[in-house]
């Protein structure tokens, strides 16, 4: 049975920012006729329907007017392709907000000396400028750090525009809905100024809690620190990464170490690693403060494509994995995959796994592109986060459809437990899927050529589908402890055909003794 066709993310909308005289209008309009479109240029949106410039609304009825009539503008530019926002659409939340919902906000900048140049002619028309073009720079300047790319717009329109598309080729924005918030997720490449844009968007009044894996490359932890100590004070903590970071010592630790450096619920906590430090950083946005503002910034594929998504945050007990925690979802997610270039082979081989299963849950095309050993960048992540956002949405707090997220977790979860974490979460998932898989069939629920399909794919790229019978008859200790149990019921995401996936509940004995039978070499 074939799944459902594969469905691309599709480019984002261009949103370009910046000072007065930076070029906003007329890159935005070279930027338009190369996508066969036109520039939604918010000063002459204003201009047209309140019939009079912006200059002039604004000395008629003082800049608050002229604020939220560009909010009213970019509010109704949605599907515009490329918009060019004001000099100070950024300088209200509500602006922000608007723009970073429209689209990718690029930043332009260019040097005081060619922005004066550039308004010289127009000076009488900007009364804003009244105060001078480096006062102006000065007061705004955090403002203007609130993108996602910042672009050097020195030079020729043709040059600017050509640095943008550059800048910008293969960046993707998606949103994944959590109950009643909204995380904004960007997936590309060179994506810092994305991290502290997310920050300063937020204004944080205390300094941010930077949450950094050790494991994280010393030169991705540093610049990061940089670019956000740029717009907030910051307090930067490394921890180890890995399971054994989730414990109620490490959240206590750093809770300590947050509330003693003056950060509060008015703070921002950053975390900058795998699925493990992403889950840490989670619970302490959680709880510092009754609940401070959370951004994650997952540095392997499996925190990119599954832990940064969908809100949930955890800590590990005795009795197994992700047992104590909450739903706390960050504003932002930003997965920049030039941090994976320092992964080694089988951290990499453990985020395919989820990969796989995206696919298997909702689209067969990903799971073949990813089985076939297709080079995975930022459409094929992008897709993954797509299929778990949609999902998400539809059930936010795992009260129905949202399981089938759990595919291959139930033993998976138990083997991880079992193994004192030396089996990858990717790896453990992995033969969980298998084991599903092989139940799947032998109970009715999947044709024999998908199972095949499944099992083939999970081979092909490296992943085991069996478990040493040791390890797999001590894991089975483990299932009934799973979240996912409940009144000796669990309720086993199984496999209907490739990109189809239901859940169905089983007694527990049922679970643990086809777990056992089919997640081992039979």
């Amino acid at each position: 049975m074939s799944g459902p066709a594969h469905n691309p993310v599709s480019p984002p909308a261009l949103v370009l920012a910046g000072p007065p005289g930076v070029g906003k209008t007329t890159v935005g309009r070279a930027l338009a006729a190369a996508r066969g479109t036109e520039v939604v240029d918010l000063d002459a949106v204003v201009a047209q329907r309140r019939g009079q410039t912006p200059a002039e609304l604004i000395r008629r009825e003082g800049e608050a007017a002229l604020r939220e009539a560009e909010l009213e503008a970019l509010r109704g530019a949605g599907g515009a392709d490329v918009i060019a926002l004001g000099g100070g659409t950024l300088t209200t939340p509500a602006g922000r907000d608007a723009a970073r919902a429209a689209g990718l906000v690029v930043g332009l900048t260019a040097a005081p000396g060619t922005l004066r140049t550039r308004v010289e002619a127009s000076a009488e028309d900007r009364p804003l400028l009244a105060q001078g073009m480096d006062a102006l720079l000065a007061q705004r300047r955090r403002v203007y750090a609130a993108v996602d790319k910042r672009v050097d717009a020195e030079g020729r329109v043709d040059e600017v525009a050509d640095r943008v598309r550059a800048e910008t080729g293969g960046v993707y924005r998606l949103e994944a809905r959590v109950g009643d918030t909204t995380s904004r997720i960007l997936v590309g490449r060179g994506l810092t100024a994305a991290v502290a844009g997310a920050v300063a968007h937020l204004e944080p009044e205390r300094p941010a809690l930077l949450v950094l894996d050790q494991g994280v490359p010393e030169g991705i932890r540093s610049a990061l620190t940089l670019a956000v100590a740029d717009v907030v004070g910051v307090v930067p903590v490394t921890v180890p990464g890995g399971e054994q970071v989730k414990t109620w010592a490490s959240a206590g630790q750093l809770l300590e170490t947050a509330l003693a450096a003056g950060c509060g619920r008015q703070s921002v906590v950053l975390a900058v690693g795998g699925g493990a430090t992403c889950d840490l950083g989670g619970l302490v946005a959680h709880l510092l403060g009754r609940g401070a503002p959370l951004v994650l910034v997952p540095t392997t594929l499996l925190a990119q494509v599954d832990a940064s998504v969908g809100g949930k945050c955890a800590l590990n007990m005795p009795a197994g994995r992700n047992l104590v925690g909450a739903f706390h979802p960050a504003t932002d997610v930003v997965a920049d995959l030039d941090a994976l270039a320092s992964l080694d082979e089988a951290e990499h081989r453990s985020g395919l796994a989820e990969l796989l299963k995206m696919g298997i849950i909702g689209d067969a095309e990903l799971f073949a592109r990813v089985a076939g050993g297709a080079p995975v960048g930022p459409a094929e992540i992008a897709r993954a986060v797509q299929l778990k956002a949609e999902v998400v949405a539809e059930d936010p707090f795992e009260r129905g459809r949202r399981r089938v997220l759990n595919l291959g977790h139930t033993l998976g979860h138990a083997l991880e437990t079992a193994s004192g974490h030396a089996l990858r979460h990717g790896e453990a998932v992995a033969i969980g899927i298998a084991a599903v898989a092989r139940l799947s069939l032998a109970r009715g629920w999947a044709e024999p050529a998908d199972v095949e399909h499944i099992l083939r794919g999970l081979t092909a790229v490296g992943l085991p589908t069996t478990a040493e019978p040791g390890l797999l008859t001590k894991a089975l200790d483990h299932v009934g402890a799973d979240k996912k149990s409940a009144a000796g019921q669990v309720a086993l995401v199984a496999i209907q055909s490739l990109a189809s996936v239901v859940v169905q509940t089983l007694s527990l004995d049922e679970v643990r003794a086809g777990l056992l039978r089919y997640g081992g070499d039979r």
